[in-house]
This record gives structure tokens, C-alpha cells and sequence, in this order.
């Protein structure tokens, strides 16, 4: 199943726009750091501000010359693929990593996906749901197009769920740590900063692993500006739509699986 043929412009423009409004800001950053530190402070604090000062305009001018760049590229060939069936249910390969099946893609090219649900492998679903990025606990916002998968109805909707929870806890979680630590710090002074910043860490590390080793059918993860990172827990599935785009299947590693 195809995106439709504008998905390059519109992606090449989301981009663009994350990059430009990106660079900007940390260029506005920097400039204001310039300008308190010329105001007033104490030696090692001016010090300091000029350094991040000069750091963050740098970057942010990298920032815009490399968005300007990726503005100009030319639209790239898509690989004349039509969407496999997998003819018997996919392989789910047990054991530690097992389920880190990952293809990487050019960012702007419109996926093909097998012709089977996403989840249970059922032939033929007729149904599909929208996947959008999964984007880390403490990440903004994400900066990919979503993508339809095949999918079938019950799959599709405990799939959009899923999604939903997670986006919601990628709020809560943070903000629930930052209230418990600051609890902790007036509630026990004795212990100082250390207290809190124990108490943070014992909250958001365990959902930080959960949310990156739980895997998912499939996910969409940003991998740099110019490629986009498909996961798959099914193997089979991972196979078939490494073959269907022209490209392989690695692990985490990024080493070649079943070459």
C-alpha cells in the first residue's frame, strides 16, 4: 500500500520547517545569552554565557545552512515495488533483541508495506490504521508524516490505543517525576539536591526502558534528516518489507540479518 505521490513535498516541507524554526530559536537563544552576559555577572558567569552564547549562534547558523541544503535536494527515484503477501504466518523470534528487526529509509519515500495485518499477519485485512512517529519519553514533537499499514479492524484499533497511552504518558511521566522530586527535596532537606534528583531518575528510568525495549508491531522512529527507521517485531514481515522497498534488514547495530 502506497502513500500518495505528493508525500515527498509535504514531507521535504515538515523538515524544512522543523529545521528552520530550530535553528532559529537557538540562534535567538544564543544572542540573548550574548547580550546577559554583557548586562552584568559575576566574571565566571559572563564567561560562561559568552560561551554558550557563541556555541548556540554557531549551531543555529549550521542549523539554517543545513535546512537551506535539504530544501534544495532533488526529488529522489522511488523503487518500482508492489506490496508482497506473506504466504504463512511470519516468524516472531524469541530471545534477547530479538524483536529489534529495523529497516531505514529515505525520509520522503512513500513506504510499501506487505499485503497482511501488521500484527496478526492475517491476509488481506481490508482494513488499515495510521501510524504516526514514536517519539521518545522526553522528545518533542514528531517530525515524520504518519504512514496507513495494513491492518485489520481489532488490530488497527488496540494498535491506535497503544499509541494513544504512550503519548499521554510522555506528558505525565515527566511532569509527575519533576512534582515527586521537588516533594522530596522540601520534604527531606537534609537530603539536598541529591534527594530529588535520586527520587527523578528512579521515576523516568524505568518508563525510559520500558519505552524502548516494549516493542510494537511496528514503529516509525526519526533516524537523522535524511531517513526515517521502521521496526518491526515480526521478522518475516521485516523481510517482506525490506524487499518490497529495496533495502535490508539490519539489527540494532546495524549488521545485515539473514544475508
Amino acid at each position: 500500500m502506497s502513500e500518495p505521490s505528493d508525500r515527498w513535498a509535504a514531507q521535504k516541507t515538515l523538515v524544512y520547517n522543523d529545521r528552520h524554526v530550530g535553528g532559529i530559536l537557538l540562534t535567538i537563544f544564543g544572542v540573548v545569552a550574548l547580550v546577559m552576559g554583557g548586562i552584568g555577572y559575576l566574571p565566571r558567569e559572563r564567561f560562561l554565557l559568552f560561551v554558550f552564547g557563541v556555541q548556540w549562534v554557531v549551531m543555529g547558523g549550521l542549523i539554517l545552512k543545513k535546512a537551506e541544503e535539504y530544501r534544495k535536494q532533488p526529488r529522489p527515484a522511488q523503487p518500482a515495488a508492489t506490496p508482497p503477501t506473506l504466504s504463512q504466518r511470519g516468524q516472531v523470534v524469541s530471545g534477547l533483541g530479538s524483536h529489534l528487526n529495523f529497516v531505514t529509509l529515505p525520509r520522503d519515500q512513500g513506504p510499501v508495506f506487505p499485503k497482511n495485518c501488521v500484527v496478526c499477519l492475517q491476509p488481506s485485512p481490508g482494513a488499515s490504521v495510521e501510524v504516526r512517529e514514536r517519539s521518545g519519553l522526553l522528545q518533542r514533537g514528531a517530525s515524520l508524516l504518519p504512514v496507513t499499514v495494513p491492518a485489520c479492524a481489532a488490530c488497527g484499533e488496540r494498535l491506535t490505543k497503544d499509541s494513544q497511552t504512550q503519548e499521554l504518558l510522555r506528558y505525565v511521566i515527566p511532569i509527575a517525576a519533576i512534582v515527586l522530586s521537588g516533594a522530596v527535596y522540601l520534604r527531606f532537606p537534609d537530603l539536598g539536591r541529591a534527594g530529588g534528583l535520586i527520587t527523578f531518575t528512579a521515576v523516568v528510568v524505568p518508563f525510559m526502558l520500558w519505552w524502548y525495549l516494549e516493542p510494537w508491531p511496528i514503529e516509525m522512529r526519526n533516524a537523522g534528516s535524511m531517513f526515517a527507521r521502521y521496526q518491526f517485531r515480526n521478522r518475516d514481515y521485516a523481510k517482506a518489507f525490506a524487499e518490497a522497498n529495496g533495502a535490508k534488514l539490519t539489527d540494532l547495530w546495524g549488521a545485515a540479518i539473514g544475508a
